[in-house]
């Protein structure tokens, strides 16, 4: 039994262990900037109390990290958009609990399968799925839904702006530098 113990234990510990991610610092320290951007603005716009919500918008900024600009900018804007329909479409719904699951189920499923068809771009839809599933929440608890709509949409155009601005400009690829001339 001894040794079914030590073996679960170790299995346990390397679940939990944080490995390292060499050359990565960039990249999160560009994360954190655009994230602490975008709840800054979010603070001096629409308050203190709506401040914490715009970290579901700032994921979107994360989106595509290492494709070029210009395809970057085209990415962003198309999941700036879904994002903020797949929130519009919970708010509209309201609380009808069967009609929230479905509409929740069927955002989640789209949003996987058109995300990972088309970019399977780290790090994935999860921000699609999340965003909508709060925005379902928070008008139980007082926020009304205009509310939601600006921190959403304030925290996209945040995120996005300031991600293309933070985002290193990379050559283009000799292809898309053929087709332009």
């Amino acid at each position: 039994m001894a040794p079914r113990l030590a073996a679960v234990n170790d299995q346990l510990s390397a679940l939990a262990e944080v490995k390292s991610a060499p050359g990565q610092w960039k990249t999160a320290l560009r994360s954190t900037a655009m994230t602490a951007g975008t709840v800054l603005v979010v603070w001096a716009v629409l308050g203190k109390e709506l401040a914490l919500l715009s970290i579901t918008g700032s994921f979107i900024g994360n989106t595509a990290a290492n494709r070029p600009w210009r395809a970057r900018m085209h990415i962003l804007a198309w999941m700036d958009l879904a994002y903020l329909v797949g929130c519009g479409i919970v708010l509209l719904i309201g609380e009808n609990p069967v009609l929230l699951t479905g509409a929740l189920t069927l955002i989640a499923m789209s949003s996987v399968l058109v995300y990972n068809a088309l970019m399977a771009d780290p790090p994935g839809p999860m921000f699609l799925i999340i965003g909508p599933a709060i925005a379902s929440y928070l008008p139980t608890i007082g926020v009304s839904s205009w509310q939601v709509m600006a921190v959403c949409a304030l925290s996209c155009l945040v995120s996005t702006v300031s991600t293309l601005l933070l985002h290193p400009r990379t050559k283009e690829s000799p292809e898309v530098v053929a087709v332009d001339k």
